[in-house]
């Protein structure tokens, strides 16, 4: 009788230290680990339209949220957006930024999207996509762009070029000439108002049958755009 006491004690004080530790457990404060990064200002910067040649600064702003560090791991752009710098460790409440310049050099006549990657230990939103859009205007307007010569076996091949420039950026082409030789080029200037306008005769050298290519190479006083090719393309049947 007394050794059926003694267990059933034992039952009862295991019974109470369970349900003790259970509600000391639940009365112990509780750790949040949350550490949102959000951007207060626009994911995306359009910067309108520019001149090519133009650099594009801008800062993106990130804001952490949460209740610890936030960290930025790494900044991937691609080729035509630097990162200057950007905020390696945000406190919780503050602001970092993403600084980047975009580099408009060979972006001239083109629509632009350019995208940075932020990668942060924000493990609810660890990846954030940034982008940088807008419209170049070119420094050289070059028509046609890609200079096609096409014709019959013995004839002669020719064309023309028509050289201009944004009132804005004056320019004067130096000099052209073929790169591979394939070509002949003759380059002519003639005034238009406050514009210089350039013609490019160009003539294949080729005469057999076959498709050839080559460039005309021009050589300018801009230090922005101190050299441009334009493609050409021979095909004789």
């Amino acid at each position: 009788m007394k050794k059926g006491y003694m267990v059933l004690n034992i039952r009862y004080f295991l019974y109470a230290l369970i349900i003790f530790s259970i509600l000391l457990i639940a009365g112990l404060p509780r750790t949040t680990y949350s550490s949102t990064a959000d951007f207060v200002d626009e994911k995306v910067f359009n910067f309108g339209t520019i001149l090519e040649g133009v650099d594009v600064p801008h800062d993106f702003i990130i804001e952490n949220r949460g209740d610890l560090t936030l960290r930025v791991l790494k900044v991937k752009s691609n080729c035509a957006c630097a990162v200057a710098s950007f905020t390696e460790e945000i406190a919780p409440g503050s602001k970092g930024t993403i600084s980047v310049v975009f580099d408009s050099r060979g972006s001239g006549g083109q629509d632009v999207e350019h995208k940075i990657r932020v990668e942060t230990d924000d493990p609810d939103n660890g990846v954030i996509d940034l982008a940088i859009t807008g419209h170049v205007d070119p420094i050289l307007i070059i028509r046609p762009d890609v200079v096609i010569l096409s014709g019959r076996e013995g004839g002669e091949l020719e064309a023309e070029v028509l050289i201009t420039h944004d009132s804005r950026h004056p320019v004067r082409v130096v000099s052209a000439e073929s790169k591979k030789g394939y070509i002949s080029v003759r380059l002519t200037e003639a005034k238009d108002s406050n514009l210089n306008k350039y013609v490019v005769k160009v003539k294949s050298l080729k005469k057999e049958k076959g498709k050839f290519g080559d460039f005309i190479s021009l050589k300018t006083d801009s230090t922005v755009y101190p050299s441009k090719q334009i493609r050409v393309k021979i095909e004789i049947n």
